[in-house]
C-alpha cells in the first residue's frame, strides 16, 4: 500500500481555507470519550435519502426491513438508521489505536469506517493508500489529502476531508428536506402506476397515510377502506377527515 501521495497536484493547501471551528479541529480528548458529533450525524444522514417504501431495495434511510407491511415514516426511518449508526460508532471507537483525538478527526474517520467498513485504507487515484499509517503518524494533512482523493464515493470523501481540516459540516439536506422529498417521490411513483408488486403498492399507501394523515391521489375507495381497517383509523364519510391518527394532516 502507498504511504504517501506522490503527485503534488493531489495535495491540498488547507491553510487557504477558513476553519469553521478551531476548537473542534485542534482540541484533543481521550478517544474513549469521543463519539460521532451531532453535526457529523446530520451530514452523514444527508448523504442518503428517505423512502417510506421498498424503493428498488432501499427503505427508510437505508436501514430496516424491506418487507415491512406498513412501510415507515420519517421518524421511524431515522430511529432505525441512528440505532445502526450508534452500533458502528462503538465498533469504530474500539478499533482506534490513538489515545487522544479531536472531534473532527474522529468524525471524518468514523464516516470513512461507516461507509467502507474500515478506516485503515483508501482506494485512490494512485493506488491503495495506507490511511492507518498516516493516522498513526498523526500527519493529519496527509490523512485529509488521502481521504480527499478517495475514488470510492468521491463526493462523500471530499466532505470527510473538509470536516477533518475545516470543521465544515454544512449541508442543506435537513431531515425536513429529506422527508418532503420522500413524500413527493412517493406521490410521483404512485401516480405513475409502474409498481407491479402489490405488496409494495400497499406498503407505499400505508406509509404515506401514516406520514401525512392523507390518502395518495387516485386511490380507490376499496383501497382506502382496506387501509383504514388495517391501521385502525376512522374516517368520516361525509367530510373525509381522518381522526385517531399520528400523521401531521399536512397537505403535500
Amino acid at each position: 500500500m502507498l504511504k504517501y501521495i506522490s503527485d503534488p497536484k493531489l495535495r491540498t493547501n488547507w491553510s487557504d481555507f477558513v476553519v469553521q471551528d478551531e476548537f473542534a479541529v485542534d482540541f484533543l480528548v481521550d478517544t474513549t470519550q469521543r463519539s460521532a458529533s451531532e453535526n457529523m450525524i446530520k451530514l452523514m444522514l444527508a448523504q442518503t435519502r428517505f423512502s417510506m417504501f421498498n424503493d428498488e431495495g432501499h427503505i427508510g434511510y437505508g436501514a430496516g426491513k424491506l418487507t415491512k407491511e406498513f412501510g415507515c415514516t420519517e421518524q421511524e426511518a431515522y430511529s432505525e438508521w441512528l440505532k445502526e449508526l450508534r452500533k458502528k460508532d462503538k465498533a469504530f471507537q474500539s478499533s482506534l489505536p490513538l489515545r487522544s483525538i479531536s472531534q473532527t478527526q474522529y468524525d471524518s474517520l468514523f464516516s470513512v469506517f461507516y461507509h467502507n467498513g474500515s478506516w485503515k485504507r483508501i482506494n485512490g487515484l494512485e493506488g491503495v493508500y495506507d490511511l492507518e499509517y498516516a493516522v498513526l503518524s498523526e500527519n493529519w494533512n496527509l490523512v485529509a489529502d488521502i481521504i480527499n482523493n478517495g475514488i470510492d464515493d468521491p463526493d462523500t470523501r471530499r466532505l470527510e476531508a473538509r470536516v477533518l481540516q475545516l470543521a465544515d459540516y454544512s449541508t442543506e439536506r435537513t431531515r425536513d428536506f429529506m422527508r418532503n422529498k420522500g413524500i413527493a417521490r412517493a406521490r410521483r411513483i404512485y401516480k405513475a402506476g409502474n409498481i407491479t408488486d402489490q405488496s409494495i403498492v400497499r406498503q407505499l399507501e400505508f406509509a404515506y397515510y401514516r406520514q401525512t394523515g392523507g390518502f395518495l391521489p387516485r386511490m380507490t375507495e376499496l383501497r382506502k377502506r382496506e387501509l383504514l381497517l388495517k391501521v385502525g383509523r376512522i374516517v368520516d364519510t361525509n367530510t373525509g377527515t381522518v381522526s385517531g391518527g399520528t400523521g401531521s394532516n399536512t397537505s403535500y
